[in-house]
């Protein structure tokens, strides 16, 4: 009898070298075409899911994981004391692909299959793009289709709620529209050094929502969310409730400084999308002290104020709603912020970035209950202009939007949705979790929003005056 030190125990990992690369038996040729291989057939594509960890189903370990090709599921090793090696027997299973590898294998005859019929399935689990492809992202108007028939735009899809997730899912559909931020993490070899596991989980995340060849019109953020409450401490877990700005915060914070990022400007692809500038003049009451500081951001938040009431048509409803541009007015370098202590500030912005995230502060909590405030903030969704609130900056300050972040309900029950710019067919979509429709431009703004990431216009043109024109007016605010 086999010594127990010896025998493999089911808390333990497959050998990585032993058992996972022994073959198993003399079976000729160790490489093999298609055409050679009698169980190539087998293939099942429409039970592959790569969007889940790379976890054996038996052991629980992620080394030297192999996905059976038939059934879905995921096992380790394809030596004789496998996991996978008795899936094959057993279940008469043969075709697997090694995860980490994305080579094929027939098992047990313990042979590599190599065919172009199999390539698909290599591009759903390690979607890949050249340097042309992703050029031409923002410019594809061609509709991709499932294996299922299910027609859908590549970067435009609907993602799993994993329960109580769609705070997280509708961040992560915004970020995913930030072009900047999009090209970076499509190619891996610009964070193939990085160590922390975040950023290739969020890459690895990007390159399957803009794969063309996807087998499913969705895809499920579980194994990003699983690297997410790891690292957050479980502070954004699947199945807890969060706040769509906590995270974003936390997100950006996190993949700056695992991308290498220091507190220098532009010292990762983060600060380089998001990263303004703000001067903050004080007078300290106590000693009448004039002080200037520069502060850095990633976002702007703002208070949602009570807001004006107006009455509709039929003299019947009110609905409370705000211009933009009066919340903007705290960073015109004139109005003056009382604070608690009495100090006088104000903020003006000296550097804009490519990328502008609006945070708008509609929720407020104590120990027993949380309150939203309903109040509409009435936005352009193209040529924002906000020169009258920097200081000395001539140029790159029109803005259009590209993505929104909403809440719909009420404060404990309500759900967040994103509005999403679909650029090749300048066509707006109403997204959540797996349900996306069109929608009209001018339904944007009459919304409770509470993210907005504009993108900085470089095409704005100038009328005679000097003055841009707007291409869409101010959306009347009515009730139903």
């Amino acid at each position: 009898m086999e010594p127990a030190s010896k025998r493999l125990k089911p808390s333990e990992p497959c050998d990585e070298e032993s058992s996972d690369d022994e073959p198993v038996m003399p079976s000729g040729p160790r490489v093999r075409t298609g055409a050679e291989c009698p169980y190539i057939d087998t293939v099942e594509r429409t039970v592959l899911d790569f969007d889940f960890e790379k976890l054996c189903s038996v052991t629980g370990f992620t080394e030297n994981c192999y996905a059976c090709l038939v059934c879905g599921k995921y096992y380790q090793g394809r030596g004789r004391n496998t996991p996978a090696y008795f899936h094959a027997l057993h279940e008469d299973h043969h075709m697997f692909i090694k995860l980490s590898t994305e080579q094929v294998f027939c098992l047990p005859d313990d042979y590599e299959v190599k065919d172009k019929s199999l390539n698909d399935i290599v591009q759903l689990l390690n979607p890949t793009y050249s340097k042309a492809q992703i050029q031409k992202m923002d410019t594809n108007v061609k509709m991709s289709r499932s294996i299922e028939g299910i027609d859908y735009i590549p970067g435009l899809i609907g993602f799993n709620n994993l329960k109580l997730t769609d705070y997280a899912n509708a961040v992560l559909q915004s970020l995913c529209r930030v072009k900047l931020l999009r090209d970076f993490f499509l190619d891996p070899s610009n964070y193939a050094e990085c160590r922390s596991v975040l950023p290739h989980r969020f890459g690895d995340f990007v390159r399957k929502v803009w794969n063309p060849k996807n087998f499913r019109g969705h895809v499920s953020p579980h194994e990003l969310m699983q690297t997410i409450s790891v690292a957050s401490k479980k502070r954004f877990a699947i199945g807890k409730k969060s706040d769509p700005h906590e995270f974003l915060a936390w997100l950006l914070d996190h993949l700056h400084k695992a991308l290498g990022g220091t507190k220098e400007a532009g010292s990762s692809v983060i600060h380089k999308a998001f990263q303004g500038q703000v001067r903050i003049s004080t007078v300290v009451k106590k000693t009448g002290e004039h002080t200037i500081q520069h502060v850095n951001f990633l976002f702007i938040s703002m208070e949602v104020p009570p807001a004006p009431l107006f009455k509709d048509e039929m003299e019947k409803n009110l609905i409370p709603q705000v211009p933009l541009f009066n919340m903007l007015q705290k960073f015109d370098g004139a109005t003056e912020a009382v604070q608690f202590n009495g100090d006088i500030k104000r903020f003006q912005i000296t550097e804009l970035p490519p990328y502008l995230v609006f945070h708008y502060k509609r929720f407020s909590s104590n120990k027993y209950f949380t309150e939203k405030n309903p109040t509409i903030v009435n936005f352009p969704v193209r040529n924002l202009d906000i020169q009258d609130y920097t200081d000395n900056i001539e140029d790159g300050f029109r803005y259009n939007l590209i993505a929104n972040v909403f809440h719909e309900g009420d404060a404990e029950l309500g759900v967040f949705k994103s509005h999403l710019l679909n650029k090749a067919a300048n066509t707006w979509y109403d997204v959540e979790d797996l349900h996306i429709k069109e929608t009209l431009p001018q339904l944007v703004s009459l919304c409770a929003s509470y993210l907005q990431v504009y993108e900085r216009d470089n095409t704005a043109v100038p009328l005679d005056d000097g003055k841009f024109s707007d291409e869409e007016d101010m959306p009347e605010v009515k009730a139903d």
